[in-house]
């Protein structure tokens, strides 16, 4: 089964929204931007991040290792 959206712009609002992928999510964006208003968790096995220029972390306190 395949479901493909072409629009110019598509906003979505919800109460809630919960995602559930067996395999791979993929994004392609020129730029992409994530405001959360309270604690944003993330855990993987594995997470490598890369920058072909500067990377910037800012916080009160930032724990590594």
């Amino acid at each position: 089964e395949k479901i493909e959206l072409t629009a110019s712009t598509v906003f979505e609002r919800f109460g809630s929204r919960y995602q559930w992928v067996k395999e791979a999510i993929q994004t392609r964006a020129g730029r992409v931007r994530t405001l959360v208003e309270g604690q944003h968790t993330i855990r993987a096995e594995r997470i490598v991040e890369s920058a072909d220029k500067d990377v910037k972390v800012n916080g009160r306190t930032i724990h590594l290792g």
